[in-house]
């Protein structure tokens, strides 16, 4: 490996120490020994490795700007809500001072990863937020690697010391079921988006947690996968409807998506919420305006892009003595509207 590729990780693994403990001595940060501190910088010295710009405009806080990390993905508008949440973001680091870059990821594509990298390490970088958490996400490690400080929406198993901010989706999913059984329903589709996603995994299990609990068959609550638009979830509702397959329910992972299931139900002339229920998720203005309009889960983007903003600040500010929380979890809302019916207590 040549010397402009070795990361901080590598100096951390040849000298025994924590990628912190490096990313320490490179800041010249405090609370690290003269001893473990001439070691660092002796394999640093030894290795060639060139403490990137980063680390010094880091030390000088001079650069201000902060990048929104999404997944590329450029056949796919990305939505209302995340729409909400790039603008909060721009707002409130513009509070701070800071500067709002979109920064695209496809970590298949080496070429276009290493002109990334580069531009991590020439020092635009202050900090960055990561959405499209991943199972296995590359783009974290190479963050940690990097040593940027950083804040996930959404939280990774893998990482378990990573800083993220997320509604509570397993809750979400399990709440909205019950009230859809509480409310007669023996049979649920849950339009899902791609088993990719973290957050998609635990609201499937929250999903099929509530049918358990309350003694239900499997097989006639059952979710579609991989349903990513307005479009597909209007297509798949056409499709269910003319095979004859309509459920009590259908849960939707969007409220968007939702808006194509609505679609799909008042052109073939179905009523909602007597023949069919309906409930979305993100509660996006629009859906208070929908016919019906929609009963959805409260996905706050403002509180939690202004709590991940926060978190990172002070990450960037404090450097490793940030000793503010760093894992917080929104509680889910339902918004009851008019898709659903009302349960006699």
């Amino acid at each position: 490996m040549g010397k402009n590729n070795l990361t901080i990780k590598d100096i951390a693994k040849r000298t025994g120490f924590s990628v912190r403990t490096v990313s320490r001595v490179i800041n010249n940060g405090q609370y690290v020994k003269e001893e473990t501190r001439k070691i660092i910088n002796d394999v640093i010295k030894e290795t060639g490795f060139e403490t990137n710009i980063y680390a010094k405009s880091l030390r000088k806080k001079t650069a201000k700007n902060i990048i929104l990390v999404i997944e590329k993905q450029q056949d796919l508008y990305p939505g209302q809500w995340y729409s909400n949440m790039f603008q909060n973001i721009i707002n409130q680091a513009s509070a701070y001072e800071y500067n709002v870059f979109m920064f695209q990821f496809n970590m298949d594509d080496e070429e276009e990863n290493k002109k990334n990298i580069h531009l991590l390490k020439s020092g635009f970088v202050d900090g960055a937020i990561i959405l499209n958490i991943q199972k296995d996400d590359n783009k974290i490690r190479l963050f940690q690697e990097l040593g940027i400080p950083y804040v996930t929406i959404g939280k990774n198993y893998n990482y378990p010391e990573n800083p993220f901010v997320e509604i509570d989706n397993y809750k979400a999913s399990y709440l909205v079921t019950q009230y859809l059984i509480r409310s007669g329903c023996k049979s649920i589709l849950f339009f899902l988006g791609s088993n990719r996603y973290i957050s998609n995994e635990e609201r499937r299990e929250g999903f099929y947690t509530a049918v358990l609990d309350n003694k239900l068959q499997k097989q006639d609550f059952i979710i579609y996968e991989g349903i990513k638009s307005y479009k597909e979830a209007y297509t798949a509702c056409n499709q269910i409807i003319e095979e004859g397959k309509l459920p009590d329910a259908i849960f939707v992972s969007g409220d968007e998506k939702a808006f194509g299931v609505l679609k799909s139900l008042n052109e073939k002339g179905i009523s909602i919420p007597e023949d069919i229920q309906v409930v979305g998720f993100d509660n996006i203005p629009i859906s208070e305006f929908t016919v019906p309009s929609l009963t959805t889960v409260e996905q706050n983007a403002k509180d939690i892009s202004s709590k991940a903003i926060e978190i990172l600040i002070g990450m960037i500010n404090e450097e490793d003595n940030y000793d503010g929380e760093t894992k917080i979890i929104f509680d889910p809302k339902i918004i009851y509207r008019h898709t659903t019916r009302k349960i006699e207590e």
